[in-house]
């Protein structure tokens, strides 16, 4: 027996079934899976049980590597846990785009865990051309999040789940907010003709409320508008 069983996350182990055909693979699936949920554990006088959820996936001579079967692997326990859990499940295409909504769904509720606890930060980037001598300063404003550990999380990470679920609005107006409030705490911040980016998605360039909110905020912050510029995607402007 060549079988191999390694611990590949805190609670994600692997199972390599050499010379296994389909569907004894899924019966041996199955025997895993009624093992773990007749095991009881005990402490302190408690009894708990263990659930478990398998995605399985058939190496052919067509699959495209070891890192793409592993994400293939992962997209089908996903599948499992989004069916209901304590299942085995059979990696199909489509369940890929099941394990990015389920992964975008996690990312719904860490991004109102930040709102609440106040973890996400602003970073200015300056930005030159190569070739300009004059002293002008542009800066392009930054949206980064802290994560519970305190490292910092790239906008690529939670921005389409944000943009997906209707929270980039609330996301956008929190980055216009603390930007300007930066800037009117930090006057010599921006001198002369210097003038800040801020990025702006497509859902509230296309808000006329949103839109309307951005000129009352200017107005209130006594700012001028000539520092401030919002910059948009060619996707956003083309949709």
């Amino acid at each position: 027996n060549r079988d191999t069983v390694a611990r590949l996350g805190c609670d994600e182990f692997g199972v390599l079934m050499e010379h296994c055909s389909l569907e004894h693979a899924q019966r041996v699936a199955q025997t895993i899976l009624n093992q773990v949920e007749s095991f009881q554990f005990c402490w302190h006088g408690k009894s708990f049980h263990i659930g478990i959820s398998i995605g399985l996936v058939e190496i052919s001579d067509a699959a495209d590597g070891l890192t793409e079967i592993l994400k293939q692997a992962d997209a089908a326990c996903y599948t499992a846990k989004f069916l209901g859990r304590n299942r085995v499940h059979v990696y199909r295409a489509e369940d890929v785009d099941i394990a990015r909504r389920h992964g975008e769904m996690q990312w719904v509720a860490r991004i109102g865990e930040t709102f609440q606890e106040n973890r996400f930060c602003l970073y200015a980037q300056k930005i030159f051309a190569l070739d300009d001598l004059n002293e002008n300063r542009h800066y392009e404003v930054l949206l980064r999040m802290h994560d519970e550990q305190g490292g910092l999380v790239s906008p690529e990470a939670f921005l389409p789940a944000a943009e997906r679920y209707n929270l980039i609005k609330k996301i956008d107006a929190w980055v216009i907010d603390t930007t300007f409030n930066l800037l009117v705490e930090h006057p010599d911040f921006l001198r002369g003709d210097d003038f800040v980016s801020i990025n702006l998605s497509g859902r509230s360039l296309a808000s006329h409320d949103f839109m309307a909110s951005i000129i009352s905020r200017l107005r209130l912050s006594g700012l001028d508008a000539h520092k401030i510029c919002f910059e948009v995607t060619e996707t956003a402007v083309i949709s």
